[in-house]
């Protein structure tokens, strides 16, 4: 019972049930559940700054670069080459191209972006005057190549031919060169593509000037286009002049070979171009005249020498066979009349008497004709045996004469077909003189416009909405870098998974930052006064947290260091010795760095009061230094006034144990509140007396090399690590995923009179709302000189 009031004391062993034994730290397989896309994104929030300011920074410096760049525009213009094949004009762009028409695409091409076509449109538009195209110092000059790092063009100045050049050809060289150079600069602005698989190609020109985009776009266009037509006109001038001179000659020499055939006849008295075929005609023919001559004259002669039938004589006399028809109708009429009347009946008398003189003018006829024909045999007989001589005689001559003139005839034959083909071939090329003249003047091109370039109205370079995008991208992925490089360049200490991962221990409590690093207050002052903030929440859980890993029944000795000053160690050790007498236990906070004493007695005269120093010096009794606190019934403190030179030897004393031993049987808690171990090695000594030792660190500014140091020089004798001065809003808005990530949820959980957390540089508002805060801010300005480190 204290004050009226019945505490219970909880023993180590009751205290290990409590909720909170031991920190949650991920094993293996938790930390690799974390790596994925909830850790990257957890990164992305703890650098959110500067990722947003990487995004910023590219967005501003791009809306710079977009404002300085100075616009390009880009007209374009499309041709179609025409198919080989008649196609409807609203096929001819679509059909599918053979391959002997891709490769005439693919010279239609070549030829739009060929240098002589860029000259010709050079001269046609005059850009040599052109200032955006005319050359001037430096201007050509890529970045590397005015860095240095890339050789520049020659120059006409500095070449060795200079010297032996007259003015008229240097002036020339010059005026040529400045028209490569423009040319080269228009052809580093053309660009000439095939739309898909069509027949279509797209000219391209950028310019700083949009109608001068388009004027030099429709210009090369056409000015290839009139090239075309220009040249198939020339190359019909020419194809018409050539065939008309080559016909000319031709007919000449034509005229030529004729007269030497016709000469070569006449010399050799030959009527024909072929005489051997007329002489083989009249050979047939004479031999087949001689033939039938032969064949008349034995006729002739079996006639006159009556061997012939007379039959036939007879049969070819008109007048015998008009006699016999007569003598064929008498005989028929007597046959009749005597067949009707019987015989001697007048008619028939006279009949019969008819019949009888024309069959006896027959025989006479017969006679008659016999002879006619015989005499007419012998005559015929005699001129067909004339005719068959001379028929025979002109064989022979003719026989003769082509033997004769088969030797001439080879010479004929070679003159009359250098004749023929020299004939043939002005006839050819007198056709092709007429069908070239036939054709139109005016040829038809290959390719033909299908639409024009038109003057742009927005520039095709810089494009501000692409380019935003892009460094709106650009800039987010440079954030991402830069968090994620942050992220591993930050090795610092803010929670137990880093601690763990760094140091091998574990984090026993995370305290809140509530004192800044000039404070004018005891911890336990907020202890007592604000015990449902969370700052005393803190500190108690640090304590019941030592009680369950230590396991020891009775009094505990902790001692409190930290690898460096100024990490909040006396605060950590008087803040956990008040939160223990919070609890009802016994506790006192023993101030046991010498050099720099961090904890202070209550006022009055700091000079005689008895401290620590006084103790081990044996200058004063362990009652003289005891210090209660009358807002803490069970909360003591034993200060330091001033430091000592000679602090090692004092440390080492037998009177540090003793004093130890002594607290032991009065304390349930004793916490030491030791040097840091990097400057002296203290603390290595006090944790020989001790149950525990915790190692202090400061959120986000201990070194992690600093602390393994120090875990170095404890060895294993180190219990567990404080986190101290932890911002618990940026330790939430980091996002690391612990306890603290939760804060913003629970943080309501704390009572509102006084459960809120303090803020950094806020107390001096919560201190002016405690009872007596005139007071006790004064007595605190004279106990407390500093924080506690």
């Amino acid at each position: 019972m204290t004050d009226g009031k019945i505490v219970r004391i909880v023993e180590p062993q009751a205290l290990r049930g409590v909720a909170v034994s031991e920190p949650w730290r991920p094993n293996s397989k938790s930390e690799a559940a974390y790596v994925g896309m909830i850790e990257i994104w957890r990164i992305m929030m703890r650098h959110r700054s500067l990722l947003i300011g990487a995004i910023l920074g590219v967005l501003a410096l791009t809306v710079l670069m977009l404002a300085l760049t100075k616009p390009i525009y880009t007209s374009s213009a499309v041709v179609m080459v025409q198919p080989e094949k008649e196609v409807a004009d609203v096929q001819a762009a679509t059909v599918v191209a053979t391959p002997d028409e891709e490769l005439r695409i693919s010279t239609r091409m070549e030829l739009l972006q060929s240098r002589a076509l860029a000259r010709r449109v050079v001269r046609n538009a005059d850009l040599v005057e052109d200032p955006e195209f005319a050359s001037a110092p430096e201007r050509g000059l890529s970045l590397m190549q005015r860095i240095g790092l890339q050789p520049a063009p020659p120059k006409l100045e500095d070449s060795t031919l200079l010297a032996e050049m007259s003015a008229k050809d240097v002036n020339a060289a010059a005026e040529k060169a400045r028209l490569e150079e423009v040319t080269d600069r228009l052809m580093g602005r053309t660009a000439v593509t095939r739309l898909g698989r069509s027949h279509l190609i797209d000219v391209a020109v950028n310019s700083d000037d949009p109608y001068k985009a388009s004027h030099l776009a429709n210009r090369i266009v056409q000015t290839h286009i009139e090239s075309q037509r220009s040249e198939e006109r020339n190359s019909r001038k020419r194809a018409i002049a050539d065939l008309t001179q080559r016909v000319g000659d031709l007919r000449a020499k034509l005229e030529s070979e004729d007269s030497a055939v016709a000469g070569y006849m006449r010399a050799n008295n030959l009527f024909a171009a072929r005489p051997e075929e007329i002489n083989n005609s009249l050979l047939t023919r004479i031999a087949g005249a001689l033939s039938e001559a032969k064949a008349a004259s034995a006729l002739t002669g079996s006639r006159a020498s009556g061997v012939a039938s007379a039959s036939s004589t007879i049969a070819s006399s008109p007048v015998l066979n008009e006699l016999k028809g007569q003598e064929a109708t008498l005989a028929a009429k007597a046959a009749d009349l005597s067949s009707f009347y019987g015989p001697g009946h007048p008619d028939l008398a006279k009949v019969t008497a008819q019949l009888s003189d024309v069959r006896g003018r027959i025989v006479e006829e017969t006679a008659r004709a016999t002879i006619a024909s015989t005499r007419t045999a012998a005559i015929d007989s005699r001129a067909d045996a004339a005719r068959m001589g001379a028929l025979a005689g002109d064989l022979g001559a003719l026989r003769a004469s082509n033997s004769r003139e088969m030797g001439q005839v080879v010479n004929l034959k070679e003159l009359q077909r250098e004749a023929d083909t020299s004939h043939q071939l002005y006839l050819s090329l007198l056709t092709q003189l007429k069908e070239l003249m036939a054709k139109p003047e005016e040829a038809r091109p290959d390719m033909r416009i299908i639409s024009t370039a038109p003057v742009p109205t927005l520039p095709s370079h810089p494009e501000p909405k692409r380019t935003l995008a892009v460094a709106l991208i650009g800039g987010a992925i440079l954030g991402i870098i830069l968090a994620l490089v942050a992220e591993n360049v930050d090795n610092r200490l803010r929670t137990a998974t880093q601690v763990e991962r760094a140091l091998g221990l574990p984090t026993l409590a995370m305290v809140p930052n509530v004192f800044g690093p000039k404070a004018l207050f005891a911890p336990h002052s907020l202890i007592a006064e604000r015990p449902g903030s969370v700052f005393p929440e803190a500190l108690r859980n640090l304590y019941i947290e030592l009680l369950a890993r230590v396991g020891k029944t009775g009094s505990m000795v902790v001692v409190v260091t930290s690898p460096l000053v100024n990490e909040g160690k006396t605060t950590v050790a008087a803040g956990l010795a008040a939160a223990a007498s919070a609890l009802g236990h016994r506790a006192v906070s023993v101030d046991v760095d010498l050099r720099q004493p961090g904890t202070a007695h209550v006022p009055g005269d700091e000079a005689e009061t008895p401290d620590m120093v006084a103790y081990l010096s044996n200058r004063a009794g362990l009652d003289e230094v005891l210090v209660p606190d009358a807002r803490l019934g069970h909360f003591v403190q034993i200060g330091v006034n001033h430091s000592v030179a000679d602090a090692s030897a004092l440390i080492s004393s037998p009177r540090l144990e003793e004093m130890v031993r002594q607290l032991r049987e009065r304390f349930d808690l004793i916490v030491l509140d030791a040097p840091p171990i990097l400057p002296v090695l203290d603390a290595k000594i006090l944790s020989g007396i001790a149950d525990a030792t915790i190692l202090v660190l400061d959120w986000g500014r201990s070194h992690p090399e600093a602390a393994r140091v120090a875990v170095d020089i404890f060895g294993d004798d180190i219990t567990g690590v404080v986190l101290n001065r932890v911002d618990y809003g940026e330790h939430a808005r980091r996002s690391y995923g612990d306890a603290i990530h939760y804060y913003a949820r629970y943080q309501e959980y704390y009572r509102s009179d006084g459960g809120a957390v303090v803020p950094k540089n806020g107390f001096k508002s919560v201190l002016g709302r405690l009872p007596g805060a005139a007071s006790l801010t004064g007595a605190v300005r004279r106990i407390f000189g500093r924080d506690a480190d």
